[in-house]
């Protein structure tokens, strides 16, 4: 699981927009060997993006009905001879999905949430206000192409719902980050996070019959800090049907034996900025500082 597109990738993919086609064709029109292309037909097989019909012999390549798929096929319509390969690979799609989200992001989160180097960074940046994709407004680049966007996000999308394909969950994504609930236990790539988390790491809590899992795209395994596993769960229970939920984190943030694992409110009102939410965190805290205060 990647968020990114080779050059090579995105060239079979534009071929196979004009016309469903051979494997064996689509080597052809590339000017590549059938086992190079049949590697690069595997890596979009797996991301989602085409599907691949056997006929005796003969493998036939179209488009996936991913909804990212779709928005492909326009994009590369729409920006047919733009070079969309030499912009959109590598760790333009990583920025897009950071930057494309809420009102943009700043080159310092994107730093932090971007798992490449500030020079690649830059030059997908750059790559991608050539392209005229993207645009710095104030301090925050924001994708201003609509259709790029929309390819990035649903591709994301696709991403995460190939990481769910063999498990029964509620899943919020943000950016990268994935949270859900389920009631299996699930191995790597996924991480305990959440109110079970928080009670392995010293909280006085009752066991849930769920488990709470964090998942990034871009596939590196991350150590989450405890803000990190009550945000998640803070995230979750934005879900109507997980609201119930606050009472429990509003009881964690009180001082006392319910909480016996410290918490630095400024990292977690960071984390909260990550997650969008911060108003929501604001609620949970003046609400437990107004119970305290009656109990005075």
């Amino acid at each position: 699981m990647r968020l990114t597109l080779s050059k090579s990738e995105i060239s079979a993919l534009r071929e196979v927009c004009e016309r469903e086609q051979t494997a064996g064709e689509l080597a052809e029109a590339l000017g590549v060997k059938d086992s190079f292309v049949s590697r690069i037909l595997g890596s979009l097989k797996d991301k989602g993006l085409i599907a691949i019909e056997k006929n005796d012999r003969t493998k036939i390549v179209r488009l996936s009905l991913t909804q990212a798929s779709k928005n492909f096929r326009e994009l590369a319509t729409f920006r047919r001879g733009s070079k969309i390969e030499s912009w959109l690979s590598g760790s333009a799609l990583d920025v897009l999905v950071i930057a494309g989200f809420a009102e943009g992001a700043s080159i310092g989160f994107l730093m932090k949430e971007s798992k490449y180097s500030r020079p690649t960074i830059y030059k997908a940046l750059r790559q991608l206000k050539a392209a005229g994709a993207l645009s710095k407004i104030g301090d925050k680049f924001v994708v201003t192409d609509e259709l790029v966007n929309r390819f990035a996000n649903d591709f994301a999308d696709t991403l995460e719902l190939l990481a769910l394909e063999q498990v029964s969950a509620t899943a919020i994504r943000v950016r990268k980050h994935v949270i859900l609930r389920t009631d299996k236990k699930l191995n790597k790539p996924f991480t305990l996070t959440g109110l079970n988390a928080l009670r392995e790491l010293g909280s006085v809590f009752i066991p849930t019959s769920y488990n709470d899992y964090y998942l990034n795209l871009d596939g590196i395994e991350r150590k989450l800090t405890v803000e990190a596993c009550f945000i998640h769960a803070l995230v979750l229970s934005t879900l109507k049907q997980y609201a119930p939920d606050k009472v429990v984190l509003a009881g964690f943030l009180k001082s006392g034996p319910g909480r016996k694992v410290g918490l630095d409110f400024g990292k977690l009102r960071d984390f909260s900025k990550v997650y969008s939410v911060e108003s929501q965190l604001d609620l949970l805290r003046t609400a437990v500082g107004y119970s305290e205060k009656l109990r005075e």
